[in-house]
């Protein structure tokens, strides 16, 4: 992940990078370093075990393919005010994993749904679908 990690920051061949969990992780490291990720979370206990997998998967899903697309969802207008909502509502900066849920939302609410039935009842994350749904 360290070897994406330094890939991402220097920008090289992001176009053909296809997407998987590891350059999701190293992605969310790159572009919100301060942001609780999955490495310190997995040390903690604190995300459910192989949940990157099916992010990824469920990123693949909704249209998101490769290293740059993820970037540049990352880096829209509509995931950063769905992670400014978040925050409001949970009252904490949204986790890599919030994230990556709020990434897939924004591309496909349906795709959430069917890949994380049980985070659609999160408080947050259904206020904030319903906000989306606006």
């Amino acid at each position: 992940m360290d070897a994406y990690a330094e890939k991402f920051r220097k920008h090289t061949n992001l176009a053909r990078d296809v997407l998987d969990a590891a350059k999701v992780i190293a992605m969310l490291e790159v572009e919100r370093p301060s942001s609780l990720g999955w490495r310190s979370a997995s040390d903690e206990g604190t995300f459910p075990a192989g949940i990157e997998a099916i992010c990824t998967e469920a990123l693949k899903a909704a249209g998101i393919k490769s290293s740059s697309a993820f970037r540049s969802a990352l880096q829209s207008q509509a995931v950063r005010a769905a992670e400014k909502k978040f925050s409001v509502l949970s009252l904490q900066a949204p986790t890599h994993l919030a994230t990556a849920l709020i990434v897939i939302a924004t591309e496909s609410r349906i795709i959430l749904k069917d890949y994380f039935p049980e985070m659609t009842t999160n408080p947050s994350i259904a206020t904030l679908l319903e906000a989306l749904n606006r």
